[in-house]
């Protein structure tokens, strides 16, 4: 798929005199958009951040045996259950403790990874430099398609100012997956669009960055595959070209965030004998913010909802109704096993 019949020679239009130039301006990128974290004092935790470290964690006792503080809820709760953590038997599956999905465990493996290295700073520096080099070359694959020489100076400064304006610097240094739905945004347009003007190495970085923003989230793959429907509806409506080998390359990166999908929740139903279980989030939110609260109240009387417990409440909030440990309160986390389940599944 392509907005331009014409494709230049990469090699001649990526040359530069000064082999140097282009790592230098993308580590001056990296390097502002660690700012905020310097501001901080180190980089940003999320409320979510620690279940990514404890699934990481969970799966390298499961295959090394090694632990961490990391590792001493997972312990904690198979414990207070009296189960082994390979339990496997169909009848006790579903007094099991809850594995939540979610909380990709091909994000959280890295920042367990920092972890052990002795600093989480290396996965905010990680995510600056792949952030800097995505900027840089799609400056520079903009401007070969434009038929124009990006010079080096020039690229430097839009991404010094997007590291600086932009929520770049923030998404970067934060120890959450959200970097990744941006970057694999990215990814996928310039697969789609500027595929003959990329070189092999290009192309495979591209692919690479796809492949694992969709592994590190699941609204990544709606995202991926909404991109890649109306990309196509645009290229029929302007009548461009539609090669099979970028349409090959996104199809295989979303493939490969299914198959990741499908393999965590095989191996949590094989290492702990219960399948994991995606937390109600929408049905908080309707709950709370939306319509479903009506809902419940007009249905509750001839339907047997868990939900329904929510009427006891007059203002109702999402959060406290996902993640409260009070079973008075929470449609979720402050209920048993077997409930947990069956409020993921209403």
């Amino acid at each position: 798929m392509e907005m331009s019949k014409g494709a230049l020679d990469t090699n001649s239009a990526a040359a530069n005199p000064n082999r140097w130039t282009a790592p230098l301006a993308i580590l001056v990128i990296a390097a502002v958009a660690m700012w905020p974290a310097l501001v901080n004092g180190g980089p940003f935790y999320h409320p979510d951040t620690p279940s990514y470290l404890r699934a990481a964690a969970s799966a390298v006792y499961k295959a090394l045996g090694l632990k961490t503080a990391w590792t001493d809820e997972y312990l904690h709760m198979y414990q207070t259950a009296g189960l082994a953590p390979n339990a496997a038997a169909a009848a006790a599956a579903q007094q099991l403790p809850v594995t939540l999905s979610g909380r990709s465990i091909y994000y959280g493996i890295s920042v367990y990874l920092a972890y052990l290295a002795g600093s989480v700073w290396i996965v905010a520096f990680a995510q600056s430099l792949l952030a800097a080099v995505s900027v840089y070359l799609t400056i520079g694959l903009i401007g070969r398609a434009s038929d124009r020489r990006i010079r080096t100076r020039h690229a430097l400064l839009i991404g010094t100012v997007a590291a600086l304006a932009t929520p770049l610097g923030y998404t970067s240094n934060n120890l959450m997956p959200g970097i990744f739905t941006g970057l694999g945004l990215l990814a996928e347009a310039n697969l789609l669009f500027l595929w003959n003007w990329q070189s092999r190495a290009e192309k495979a970085f591209w692919i690479v960055v796809l492949a694992y923003a969709l592994l590190v989230h699941s609204t990544n793959i709606l995202l991926g595959v909404a991109l890649l429907i109306l990309s196509i509806g645009y290229a029929a409506w302007r009548r461009l070209g539609v090669k099979l080998a970028p349409l090959a390359s996104v199809g295989v990166c979303i493939m490969v965030g299914l198959l990741g999908q499908f393999a965590f929740a095989e191996a949590v139903k094989v290492s702990t004998g219960a399948a994991p279980v995606r937390p109600p989030f929408v049905a908080m939110r309707l709950i709370a913010d939306g319509p479903g609260y009506a809902y419940l109240q007009e249905h509750c009387s001839t339907e047997r909802y868990l939900y329904c417990r929510v009427l006891q409440q007059r203002n109702p909030n999402s959060d406290e109704l996902l993640w409260s440990e009070d079973p008075h309160i929470s449609l979720f986390r402050g209920l048993g096993p077997t409930e947990q389940r069956v409020s993921a599944s209403q």
